[in-house]
């Protein structure tokens, strides 16, 4: 489609998300990767983000079902926490 990339991929993140996913805890996410806490929790809100923005394409049933389980399963503990705390801050 012929877009530019902003950066490459980081696989340090991948890990990370991956471990997230499968519900391990943050401080342990944390301490195997170089992730401060704050930009771990604002990437896994841009993926939950992509994920919004693919289950909006002309995709396929299937591949629309795989984008909302992954956006449900980032969505939780500190993540999902994070939102209120900032709506509370205003």
């Amino acid at each position: 489609r012929n877009l530019q990339l902003t950066r490459s991929i980081d696989p340090g993140f991948a890990n990370a998300i991956h471990d997230w996913l499968l519900k391990e805890r943050l401080d342990v996410i944390l301490n195997e990767s170089d992730l401060v806490p704050g930009d771990f929790v604002r990437w896994v809100k841009q993926l939950i983000d992509l994920c919004n923005q693919i289950s909006n394409c002309n995709i396929s049933d299937q591949l629309r079902k795989q984008v909302r389980d992954v956006k449900k399963a980032a969505t939780y503990g500190i993540v999902s926490v994070s939102d209120s705390l900032a709506l509370q801050a205003e």
